[in-house]
């Protein structure tokens, strides 16, 4: 957590922090839901240090 508050150097995207990607149980969605949304967000992260230097991406998904 303190390599992300240093804002003067880019911190690159590794596969570590890809598995670390936690389940969250948003309120109101089921569980097959949240697990599709980290799924996501692993995929996400995925492309961006694979195809886009590990810079911001973004997606928009529909439930």
């Amino acid at each position: 957590m303190e390599q992300a508050k240093k804002h003067d150097r880019k911190i690159m995207i590794t596969d570590i922090a890809i598995d670390k990607v936690p389940l969250v149980e948003v309120p109101g969605l089921t569980r097959d839901e949240c697990e599709m949304i980290a799924c996501e967000h692993k995929h996400l992260l995925r492309t961006a240090k694979d195809s886009n230097n590990s810079d911001e991406v973004s997606i928009i998904i529909k439930l």
